[in-house]
């Protein structure tokens, strides 16, 4: 049959009229590339002027958790200015949340905010890695 119908417009399509999504059981994204690059305009017009401070878009909202405005977003870094971790200074900060509860915690590096993400999140791993990293010094 080769057609799937978009969950934004509601009609039915031809495979071909949708973006490859590995992930998805039929491998197509849920929208047609009409509905989604309808989207993506909106999206890159609604945070241009954050995109100017090199802020990357996707961490201010979160699905489950707390929300960010652009203006609460411009006072945290006004105030931190540097990683919340490592103390680098900010060139593309994320916005650290508590997975758990959603909450927002600070501002991080990318690499400081993904080695909390690849631990988990678990104090026993970063522990464990302190010594492992005091081993072998």
């Amino acid at each position: 049959m080769n057609t799937k119908t978009c969950k934004k417009c509601n009609q039915t399509k031809s495979f071909s009229d949708f973006y490859k999504n590995k992930a998805s059981v039929d491998q197509l994204t849920i929208y047609c590339k009409e509905c989604a690059k309808e989207s993506e305009r909106k999206t890159y017009h609604k945070y241009a002027e954050i995109r100017k401070l090199g802020f990357v878009t996707r961490n201010l909202t979160r699905r489950n958790g707390e929300t960010i405005s652009i203006e609460q977003y411009k006072v945290m870094l006004e105030d931190q200015k540097n990683c919340g971790i490592c103390n680098q200074f900010l060139t593309k900060p994320y916005i650290d949340h508590n997975h758990t509860t959603g909450k927002i915690r600070m501002l991080l590096c990318h690499h400081c905010n993904t080695l909390l993400g690849m631990a988990k999140e678990n104090t026993e791993i970063l522990e464990n890695a302190i010594k492992y990293l005091n081993k072998f010094k």
